[in-house]
C-alpha cells in the first residue's frame, strides 16, 4: 500500500507536503502505539523501536479510526545513515502522515531527528503547521538550542505547541526553552505523562 499513491510536493525530493490543519491542544498523557493498538484514547506517539510498528509502516490504513490525533511515525535515522537512508525515511513519514491527513485524522509532526540531519526534518511541513513534537535524549542537551531556534524560524505562527518527550533533565533547560516566546511547550516525561 505505502507508495503505491503520489502526494503533492514542491521539494526536490518530492517528499509529500502536509496539508494545513487547525491546532490540536492535547492536554492529556499520551499513550505509546503499545498501549494504545485497540484505539481506547484518540492520540498515541511512535516513540519505540520501528519493530514495534513495522506493520502500520506498510499498511497505514490499519490505525484504528478512533486515533484521530496520531504523532508521526518517528522512523529512526541515525546520526551515521547515509543521506540515501535518511531521505527514504523522512519519505515515508510524510507519506504515512499524509494519508492519514487524507482520512480526516490530526498529525502532529515529528522532528527527532540527529542533529547532523536538523535541517531536512521540515521537508514536506507547511510553515503554518501548529502541533510538533520532539523525543529527546540527556545527550541532546547541548543541541536543545539548535532544535528550538530551527522550529521558532521555521514557523509562520505567532505560537506553536512543542510536545517534548524527554526525562526529568529537560527541567534544568527551562529558560532556553522560555526564551522561544512563539513556542508553547508542553512537556512529557520519559513514561509519556505530562509533567
Amino acid at each position: 500500500m505505502l507508495h503505491d499513491q503520489l502526494f503533492p510536493s514542491i521539494n526536490f525530493l518530492g517528499v509529500p507536503e502536509l496539508m494545513e490543519q487547525p491546532s490540536i491542544p492535547i492536554q492529556e498523557n499520551v499513550p505509546s502505539w503499545d498501549k494504545n493498538r485497540l484505539g481506547t484514547y484518540p492520540c498515541c506517539h511512535f516513540y519505540q523501536h520501528d519493530s514495534r510498528f513495522s506493520k502500520l509502516m506498510t499498511h497505514p490504513n490499519t490505525l484504528p479510526k478512533s486515533i484521530l490525533y496520531p504523532f508521526e511515525i518517528n522512523a529512526t535515522i541515525y546520526p551515521e545513515y547515509p543521506l540515501a537512508l535518511v531521505f527514504y525515511q523522512l519519505y515515508t513519514k510524510r507519506w504515512i502522515s499524509r494519508y492519514w491527513q487524507q482520512q480526516g485524522r490530526k498529525v502532529i509532526v515529528d522532528l527527532s531527528i540527529p542533529i547532523e540531519h536538523l535541517e531536512l526534518a521540515y521537508l514536506g511541513v507547511p510553515r503554518t503547521q501548529n502541533d510538533f513534537c520532539i523525543k529527546l535524549f540527556k545527550d541532546d542537551a547541548p543541541f536543545l538550542d539548535n532544535y528550538l531556534f530551527a522550529l521558532s524560524q521555521y514557523t509562520d505562527r505567532a505560537l506553536v505547541n512543542l510536545y517534548i518527550f524527554s526525562g526529568k533533565w529537560i527541567h534544568s533547560h527551562i529558560k532556553t526553552i522560555q526564551q522561544y516566546r512563539n513556542l508553547n511547550p508542553l512537556y512529557f516525561d520519559s513514561n509519556y505523562y505530562i509533567n
